[in-house]
């Protein structure tokens, strides 16, 4: 699991991105701070993505919302499946 930590600005025209890059994601919204300036946040987490995958895309995302960074954080925890079949 790979998470992505932005401005949230351009939310659609970030989810049409991480779409069209094939990447399967889902997006909270939070509330955070930069440099001490509050400010809303949009956390993505995508599932089975390489991190150079994320990279690119967290580059993109930067370039969309004319930001100064954007975090990519790769999450080391083993993420498990449950289907109906059980879990993997």
């Amino acid at each position: 699991m790979i998470r992505i930590l932005t401005e949230n600005k351009q939310k659609r025209e970030i989810e049409n991105l991480l779409i069209g890059l094939g990447l399967d994601f889902t997006i909270f919204e939070a509330e955070g701070t930069w440099h001490g300036i509050r400010e809303k946040s949009l956390v993505i987490e995508l599932a089975g993505a390489k991190f150079s995958d994320a990279v690119f895309a967290s580059s993109e995302i930067r370039k969309l919302n004319n930001q100064e960074s954007v975090y990519v954080q790769d999450i080391m925890d083993t993420l498990y499946e449950t289907t109906e079949k059980g879990t993997k």
